[in-house]
């Protein structure tokens, strides 16, 4: 394009990922137009979003943390419960994660996150609704977004933020058919699904003394879990997952219909969301309700010419640990700093050239990887945990998780707060808390005081111990292991049939323990690996002791 025209972009799907990436690129000078398929951006549809305080401190930045939290209550405590509503543990690790991050975590409606992104933005007229994307062509010079009516919308790049199901994605997969066909092949089958979950929002006072606002109920089942958050105004936001009986892949990850969605919850209708309040209740008072797959994938190419993923569209993880929002909004600030940088100069070698773009839109993968990986490690964890997917999951969610306790929850949660990246080209005036948003260097660490970590080795031998103890125990078991520690593996996510779907370094354990009778050389071997997860254990059992000095990666 002629470079006396201004850099233009357009923006695919007026979602939260979408939306906020319209903002950045306002705060730095960037011309822009949202193309949103629906005939309005704050649709009442989807259910709820949860925030964390790296999402937030975003959302601060640019002038709408307050909106947000006039919509809700801050979480102060999580209930563990059994399918028959008695307490396993309650945690308040949201209050330390306040405490520590200067944010609190906020959960509330998703139509209501849209209708404050929106309402926020100055120049409402570049988000164009009921304009449906139905093609896409990029070539060295510009790249176009083809509407529905015939419409092209030329811009330099194009940012797919148009979920799961991507149109952008498809389209990038598209123009690689004929360059990388085995890269094609492997991306879009590698999405799986292994849930099922129905979201629901329902709205009634209820006598329950357990709802009141800002109190989770997390509730396990056996191949199923419940969630169920309290906000204001009466709103109980809810989840029933459920899993399937086999792995579901792209293209061929069913949906449901409002029959499918019915006869679900009225099967599981006498879960007990506390010892007082049942699925029923919730149920009965629904305002909305829908069921999904919940699919889980992180692609390995985010980015094709002028063409880049964000948010859903490049990585989808499942929603027990709250971290979909949250990536995606930290995702457009890192895609946003990296333009502005180009736009202005300031990184040597940085341009908006089309050579310029392609370098970009690396580095922002590259920076962005390991954060995002990890949260959807994190997420898969959680789902299977809550689930007690397996033998090994379940004794976690009944026995070893209750033992470690909330320090455990909320050194796992720092971690992926601490080292999120803000919009660098606007000032932050925002919150403090305890630990310094990137942590602590060396230098700090080395002036504070320790505890020798040899002198605690004996203090937690009991994490050390107990898988050794439970693996002799289950030494002549040949089933039990075959599922424990397939979901390790379950975020490959590029297997493209049922025989790869577990892969990885844990997956002869089962052939170990099933032989380990006549061959103790298997016993031992077997031993030395689960022993990892106890040394796991013992060190986040030391870290937690002092878990204001030790940052987690």
């Amino acid at each position: 394009m002629s470079s006396k025209k201004p850099f233009r972009v357009v923006i695919i799907g007026g979602s939260v990922s979408g939306l906020t990436m319209a903002h950045t690129l306002e705060r730095a000078g960037i011309e822009y137009v949202l193309l949103e398929r629906g005939s309005e951006v704050t649709f009442n549809g989807g259910a709820s979003i949860g925030l964390q305080p790296h999402g937030l401190r975003i959302m601060d930045q640019m002038g709408m943390y307050e909106d947000i939290l006039g919509t809700t209550a801050p979480m102060i405590r999580a209930d563990h419960r059994h399918p028959s509503g008695e307490p396993i543990a309650q945690s308040e690790f949201m209050l330390q994660i306040e405490e520590r991050h200067g944010y609190p975590i906020l959960f509330f409606e998703r139509a209501e996150m849209l209708e404050i992104l929106y309402n926020h933005l100055p120049d409402k007229p570049k988000i164009l609704c009921s304009n449906k994307v139905v093609n896409i062509q990029s070539t060295p010079e510009y790249a176009t977004a083809t509407t529905e009516d015939g419409t092209n919308y030329t811009a330099d790049m194009i940012i797919g933020a148009d979920g799961v199901n991507s149109t952008t994605r498809k389209m990038m997969w598209k123009m690689m058919a004929d360059t990388d066909p085995d890269l094609v092949q492997k991306e879009s089958t590698s999405m799986f699904s292994d849930y099922s979950c129905t979201f629901g929002v329902s709205i009634f006072d209820s006598e329950d003394p357990d709802l009141r606002p800002g109190v989770s109920h997390i509730n396990y089942g056996e191949k199923q879990s419940h969630i169920c958050i309290i906000s204001t105004r009466n709103r109980k936001f809810w989840f029933l997952i459920l899993k399937h009986d086999k792995r579901y892949y792209a293209p061929n990850i069913p949906r449901y219909t409002n029959v499918d969605l019915e006869a679900s919850v009225l099967k599981h209708s006498a879960i007990r969301v506390t010892e007082h309040s049942t699925l029923g209740d919730l149920w009965k008072h629904r305002s909305k309700c829908t069921m999904v797959c919940l699919e889980e994938a992180m692609f390995d190419r985010w980015s094709h010419d002028r063409l880049v993923l964000l948010g859903d569209s490049v990585h989808k993880v499942t929603p027990n640990a709250g971290h979909g929002g949250n990536t995606a909004i930290e995702s457009a600030a890192v895609l946003a700093n990296f333009l502005y940088e180009a736009k202005m100069g300031t990184r040597q070698g940085s341009s908006l050239s089309h050579e310029g773009l392609l370098a970009i839109f690396q580095e922002y993968q590259s920076s962005r990887e390991v954060r995002v990986a990890n949260a959807c490690q994190k997420s898969s964890a959680a789902t299977r945990l809550q689930a007690m997917d397996n033998f090994l999951w379940k004794s976690g969610a009944l026995q070893f998780v209750p033992m470690l306790g909330e320090d455990m929850e909320v050194n796992a949660a720092s971690a992926l707060i601490m080292g999120g990246e803000p919009l660098k080209f606007l000032e932050y005036k925002g919150k403090n808390g305890s630990i310094p948003w990137d942590g602590w260097d060396l230098a700090t660490l080395a002036d504070s005081e320790k505890r020798s970590f040899f002198d605690s080795v004996l203090g937690y031998s009991i994490y050390l111990a107990l898988p050794l103890v439970l693996l002799w125990t289950l030494r002549e078991t040949s089933v039990w292991i075959s599922p424990v520690l397939s979901a390790a593996n379950d975020f490959n996510g590029t297997a493209s049939s049922e025989t790869r779907s577990i892969q990885g370094s844990l997956t002869h354990n089962s052939y170990f323990l099933s032989t380990a009778t006549s061959k103790p050389w298997c016993l031992i071997s077997a031993c030395v690996e689960i022993l990892s997860i106890g040394l796991l254990m013992a060190v986040e059992g030391f870290r937690a002791s002092e878990p204001w000095k030790f940052r987690l990666e």
